[in-house]
């Protein structure tokens, strides 16, 4: 490795779209660490729900992610890769966040939670190649392992913290605003 200005991890700091794309992933991550923690309870916290119908969220969220994936690529490789990605990043945060005013608001229904995971579940399998590709596309070949590893660590990182903070939430203000803050 050279002491090259534009080499290992400064040259990701230095590449102005690099170092956004680690801090859209730090940031994205935070608020997606909070789900894990504020679905069970928002789902469990509806009237009449179970174990059961948290299942059933949880699989209405897998199902289009499994069975769209290749089909994702195959979008992903048509379409502008950032584009893709933050297209679908804003469109499945506004429908969390409408999840969670409808939690907040009294309004909140098993109907809203498995629809929204179905979608959520279909936009990742849009959004995850496209991502997967994407870093590849903003970094220079000198810096692209390095690039990789700033991306994935930051979004470990936050996803770590997001859950920490998402107990917190939850158990002070309630999974409604969990989940309104992991839309916005």
């Amino acid at each position: 490795m050279t002491n090259n200005a534009t080499s290992g991890f400064r040259g990701v700091w230095q590449t102005p779209t690099l170092r956004k794309l680690v801090a859209a992933r730090f940031i994205s991550n935070l608020g997606n660490g909070l789900g894990p923690v504020a679905i069970p309870f928002g789902v469990l916290s509806l009237p009449n729900t179970n174990g059961t119908s948290l299942s059933l969220v949880w699989f209405a969220n897998m199902l289009p992610l499994v069975a769209f994936t290749l089909i994702g690529g195959v979008i992903g490789d048509k379409f502008p890769r950032a584009q893709l990605v933050g297209g679908a990043d804003i469109l499945l945060g506004l429908l969390v966040l409408a999840n969670g005013i409808s939690l907040i608001t009294g309004h909140g229904a098993l109907w809203i939670f498995i629809l929204v995971g179905f979608i959520g579940g279909f936009l990742n399998a849009i959004w995850y190649p496209s991502m997967g590709a994407l870093t590849s596309d903003l970094a220079d070949e000198k810096i692209l392992q390095e690039s990789n590893s700033s991306i994935m660590l930051s979004g470990n990182l936050a996803m770590i913290i997001g859950t920490s903070i998402g107990g917190v939430i939850v158990a002070t203000v309630g999974a409604g605003w969990a989940i309104a803050i992991d839309g916005i």
